[in-house]
């Protein structure tokens, strides 16, 4: 009953339910049962009809996030980890030029959650790195490095961003997923006096997947004038 008036007609009655899908979904009994493969799913542990069928709740969800409005967008994607699989990309994606700023970091979160077509997803991240509210590229930057090289080409755009902490996210993915210039990256950052010595110490750590191409820096680090990064 509740997931059905996902689709009502009253907008406040859609976000009253939708403020409900933790409760359906997550409760002491989840929704989703680990023990049926047949594409089945149980409602707090008792069947619906026969069972309610994976699809019909999908159809669901992906119908509630084209809602128009906002509450419900919010209360929909911020259920991406409890359903996996269930958002569909397209739909995912188009909440990317949503207004809200806090729709379009869940959108982010919930595509990072998503899986195959790397390239399609890359390039749909890549419409937000230059996004204008911070907690949206930093998002971007945490998305795209779970897409490997296929994120490569957006992360370096952030990795010139005019937020340092932006800037550190990408790198600091760029890095771990040894970029070519991974090293280059590595230790120009690394020895940029103009960022704190406490948010550059999480970089050296990388060190170690460069071998001994990581050993000229780590011996200048030991002159550095941060005893952070000296003792690091």
């Amino acid at each position: 009953q509740v997931l059905a008036l996902l689709a009502d007609a009253d907008v406040h009655v859609r976000r009253l339910a939708s403020s409900m899908l933790p409760d359906v979904l997550v409760g002491p009994m989840p929704l989703l049962s680990p023990s049926n493969t047949d594409g089945e799913i149980t409602l707090q542990g008792r069947s619906t009809g026969g069972g309610l069928p994976a699809t019909v709740l999908n159809a669901l969800l992906n119908q509630a996030l084209s809602d128009p409005d906002t509450t419900v967008k919010r209360n929909v994607l911020s259920m991406a980890p409890y359903v996996p699989g269930a958002l569909d990309r397209e739909k995912v994606e188009a909440c990317f030029a949503h207004a809200d700023t806090q729709v379009r970091v869940l959108a982010v979160r919930a595509a990072a959650r998503l899986r195959g077509q790397e390239t399609a997803r890359a390039e749909a991240l890549s419409r937000l790195v230059r996004d204008p509210d911070v907690l949206v590229r930093r998002e971007v930057t945490q998305a795209l490095g779970r897409l490997g090289a296929t994120g490569f080409k957006a992360l370096e755009e952030l990795s010139t961003d005019a937020d340092p902490s932006v800037r550190l996210d990408a790198i600091r993915e760029l890095v771990e997923k040894q970029h070519p210039r991974g090293m280059e990256l590595l230790r120009s950052t690394v020895l940029d006096e103009s960022l704190p010595a406490d948010e550059r110490r999480g970089l050296v750590l990388y060190a170690g997947l460069y071998a001994g191409d990581a050993e000229a820096l780590l011996l200048e680090l030991l002159g550095s004038p941060s005893a952070i990064l000296r003792a690091e």
